[in-house]
């Protein structure tokens, strides 16, 4: 319960500050990224729970509950990644003009990043799949939560982008 008024209380937060920001680009899309990050990521994961075991059937509140962790870990990452493009870039604005270059290097670190901690978390027990789990070969790790992470930090990032008001006189 506890992690699910946190994601409520984050999203809410996370509204509040792209109010604020909504004329200044540069920060609008980092409020949108996030907001983005954690719509998309609650019905991603929502969508894949019946593919974990235990999940055959659940109640929608129930599933909200149990996702909420996962969720603020997907926001997370989303957001280490856009930190990550802001560095390479040289500024916080970098998702609103994306380069041929963040085309490849998003999913693929995405993708990376989600076989890393599906292969810690099977191996911890934290999760295990149901039989209709896709999984890669070779690894045994999900499909679906390796293409989530290879998604969604870059739709995340286009809807943000298209989602800011440009006045002419910013510059990027």
């Amino acid at each position: 319960m506890r992690s699910l008024l946190l994601t409520i209380v984050l999203s809410i937060s996370v509204i509040g500050l792209r109010l604020r920001w909504r004329r200044d680009p540069s920060r609008a899309v980092i409020a949108n990224v996030c907001l983005g990050a954690v719509i998309l990521n609650t019905l991603w994961e929502i969508a894949q729970l019946p593919l974990f075991a235990g999940f055959a059937s659940f109640d929608l509140f129930a599933a909200l509950q149990h996702c909420a962790w996962y969720v603020l870990g997907d926001a997370s990452i989303i957001m280490s990644l856009y930190t990550l493009g802001a560095w390479g870039h040289g500024t916080w604005a970098w998702g609103l003009r994306l380069h041929r270059l963040d085309w490849l290097w998003l999913p693929l670190t995405g993708m990376l990043v989600a076989v890393v901690i599906e292969l810690l978390a099977l191996y911890f027990g934290r999760w295990q799949y149901a039989p209709a789990m896709p999984v890669l070969p070779g690894i045994a790790v999900g499909v679906l939560p390796v293409v989530q992470m290879g998604l969604l930090p870059l739709l995340s990032i286009v809807l943000a982008s298209r989602c800011v008001s440009r006045p002419e006189h910013v510059s990027f």
